[in-house]
């Protein structure tokens, strides 16, 4: 199964797609960053994240999704519009019936590094590693990314061993 792992935000959306396979072993697949024109209107740049994320949801034949949860905002803006875009990805996923799994950052470090307070260069090299890449995946928002999809496909295989 494919799974999307979902850093939002309106200015750059970071997005990764990773496998899970029968054997437990997770895949990376695919990511990168969807990224928008700070002079648009937010209507048009949240349009244009809502089909990004919707053609990525087919093009892969996602299963599920996981996305970083806000846990803390210094700026009102900043998190209501993260918020807004965060509506769209749950929009999507009841669209297309697909399971939802939020983390906190420090879930997702924690689940990397084993360390909460891991810094963007840990946390970037342990995906590296995990996911067996030849490359460290940047921006930041791509590499949370695949750091959330890594983490939801943690949860698959935890809920498929329970059942």
């Amino acid at each position: 199964m494919r799974l999307l792992g979902i850093d939002p935000g309106i200015a750059r959306m970071g997005w990764g797609v990773v496998e899970l396979d029968s054997s437990g072993t997770i895949t990376y697949i695919g990511g990168g960053v969807f990224e928008t024109a700070a002079d648009s209107l937010k209507v048009d740049r949240i349009y244009k994240l809502l089909r990004s994320l919707e053609k990525t949801i087919k093009q892969f034949e996602i299963s599920g999704v996981g996305m970083e949860n806000i846990f803390f905002s210094k700026n009102v803006k900043t998190a209501i519009t993260v918020g807004e875009c965060r509506g769209l990805i749950y929009a999507l996923c009841g669209k297309y019936k697909l399971p939802l799994y939020e983390f906190t950052p420090n879930e997702i470090k924690q689940s990397l590094t084993s360390y909460g307070n891991a810094s963007k260069a840990q946390v970037q090299k342990m995906i590296q590693t995990i996911l067996n890449i030849d490359f460290l995946p940047t921006p930041d928002d791509f590499a949370d990314a695949l750091g959330i999809a890594y983490c939801t496909a943690i949860k698959f295989e935890l809920k498929d061993r329970l059942e």
